[in-house]
């Protein structure tokens, strides 16, 4: 072995212990600090592991066995990746460059397995120590946010439980998607006693139970009765899969009577998301070729068609359904070739493959995919990656080896990871801890401009620095791919007012019917808003609406062209 040969094996074993690190930490790391983003540090840490990946590709020579099947799915992959970045700079270049490395990140991690040639009984039996202990924590974290905020507050919520994720619905879909990996080692022999892995897979079930995600539930109630019809033989196994749908309805039952904030929330949250299809499902139809990576500003107008939503409060960046979103991303074409890969994937899985462990993971996944949004998480993307990679063994038997060479595309690849992770961080980290400062905002909103609170903040901090034609510059720049998102709304009221202080009497009057115009738009996107008094409507009651809503693309017309207007 040469000097350079003995220097990259070092390198990649290196590597490679920083990406098992990396994979590890992603679902324990959580920054209170970093407090603008419950996504942050796991989303930095992904970005930054996906890149090492990439590394570890630039360093290595990927050798695999492919058949014609093989084949194809390969190409078909690399089909799908450039479709999405070829959306990206059709649609909304430069700014869709940010919203790339999270798919990246997920093909760096599947990348990585396969040039490893990754086994999991070799990875249990490896591991499975640290495997113990990185679950252990996770669950510990969880239980100790749920009886720790429970005991200050004196009740329960689920919103309790959430530690180390921020967000109760991610942290149950995490759990969900781990379900199957405990189950493979439960049941495999390895050197953990069986009580700490049975307590693992039943604590994580636990979770899951509490935290009373809809979409969990059902994927955790299909691996059940896949359980129980796989496992217990006779006609009993039909008693435990009728019984199984009852349990969870029940648990849910007993959510309801120990919280009735849980009723209220359920029953609103189900107005607003069958609200959220239906616009979704219209732009779809109206967009046969997609929007690419526009979606939260596209379907705000489809929303207008029904009553519940927009709310000031939220901030639409997919439709909650994967599907649905592959749909508004990529067109009819899209949703097609997508639908046929997750069939095809069913097909293979359940009709050749006789893997428990995959066609479990699959039923859990199958709610994710329908009503949540498992390729937006990071720390599911995580999982995910091994999921697909679980997928891919289970391919027809390979036969023709052959070398591929990707060091300058790894290379590449992993630079703009790291580069993403750093500019993430930057940007939420600067915006959380200087949000008044419009030097801070405005590197933060540099660093990643899809990073919308630090381009708000920084709008805001130019209005009050009374720098009126960099306001103007700076904010129809940041706005022209979020124009209907509430704060950049409320920055352009904010605008003309304080523009509207400083001109001469003759101007303000056309600066006043702008700002009572803004006014009015603002109430018809968000049809209970909070954040304009009563007497504000009244003091624009001489000023007419400038359009009213008719359907979403008139409405988009006009919206567009007063927006154009009214910044003149």
């Amino acid at each position: 072995m040469t000097y350079l040969s003995k220097i990259r094996t070092s390198l990649q074993w290196t590597i490679g212990l920083l990406v098992v690190l990396g994979i590890c930490l992603i679902p324990l790391v959580w920054s209170r600090q970093v407090n603008a983003n419950y996504v942050t540090t796991k989303s930095t840490l992904l970005f930054f592991t996906g890149g090492l990946c990439f590394l570890y590709l630039a360093l290595s020579s990927l050798k695999t066995q492919w058949n014609r099947t093989t084949h194809i799915l390969g190409l078909f992959g690399v089909a799908m990746v450039a479709w999405h970045v070829a959306y990206a700079f059709i649609f909304n270049y430069p700014i869709s460059l940010f919203l790339l490395p999270k798919l990246f990140a997920l093909v760096g991690i599947f990348v990585f397995l396969v040039i490893k040639d990754f086994q999991w009984d070799i990875f249990y039996k490896k591991y499975e120590w640290l495997y113990l202990v990185v679950f252990s924590a996770v669950i510990g974290l969880a239980f100790h946010s749920l009886i720790i905020s429970s005991s200050e507050l004196g009740y329960y919520e689920r919103s309790h439980f959430m530690a180390p994720f921020g967000n109760v619905n991610m942290m149950a879909e995490f759990y969900l998607l781990t379900i199957p990996f405990h189950y493979y080692w439960v049941k495999n022999k390895f050197k953990v006693p069986t009580w700490a892995k049975w307590t693992i897979f039943i604590l994580a079930n636990l979770v899951i139970i509490i935290a009373n995600s809809r979409s969990t539930h059902m994927g955790l109630c299909l691996w059940w009765m896949w359980y129980f019809y796989k496992v217990i033989d006779g006609h009993k196994k039909y008693i435990f899969i009728i019984l199984t749908p009852f349990f969870f309805i029940g648990t849910i039952k007993v959510h309801t009577l120990v919280s009735m904030e849980i009723s209220v929330d359920k029953t609103k949250s189900n107005s607003e998301r069958s609200n959220f299809y239906l616009a979704t499902k219209d732009m779809i139809i109206a967009n046969p070729l997609g929007i690419g990576l526009k979606f939260s500003n596209e379907v705000v107008p489809y929303r207008l068609s029904y009553p519940a939503g927009p709310l000031e409060t939220e901030y639409p960046d997919q439709p909650h359904s994967e599907i649905l979103k592959w749909g508004a991303q990529f067109g009819w074409p899209g949703l097609v070739v997508c639908l046929t890969l997750l069939l095809w994937i069913t097909y293979i899985v359940f009709l050749k493959s006789r893997s428990f462990f995959l066609q479990g993971a699959l039923l859990a996944l199958s709610p994710q995919v329908l009503f949540q949004f498992p390729f937006e998480n990071p720390a599911t993307i995580m999982v995910l990656a091994f999921l697909l990679y679980g997928f891919y063994q289970v391919l027809p038997s390979k036969k023709t080896s052959i070398h591929i060479s990707m060091n300058i595309a790894g290379l590449v690849l992993s630079v703009f990871l790291v580069w993403q992770a750093w500019a993430y961080w930057t940007a939420v980290y600067k915006t959380s801890q200087y949000p008044s400062s419009l030097s801070e905002t405005t590197k933060a909103c540099e660093a990643n401009p899809a990073y919308l609170p630090g381009c708000i903040m920084k709008n805001y901090n130019i209005i009050q620095s009374k720098d009126f034609v960099k306001a103007k510059e700076n904010f129809i720049k940041d706005s022209s791919d979020n124009y209907y998102h509430v704060d950049f709304l409320k920055i352009l009221i904010s605008y003309l007012f304080e523009t509207g202080k400083v001109l001469p009497p003759p101007q303000q009057e056309v600066q006043f019917r702008k700002l009572c115009e803004a006014l009015h738009i603002y109430a018809i996107i968000f049809k209970d808003q909070k954040n304009y008094s009563a007497q504000d409507t009244r003091n624009c009651l001489q000023v007419p609406k400038p359009f009213e809503f008719n359907n979403p693309q008139q409405f988009s017309t006009d919206f567009k062209a007063w927006f154009s207007r009214v910044l003149q």
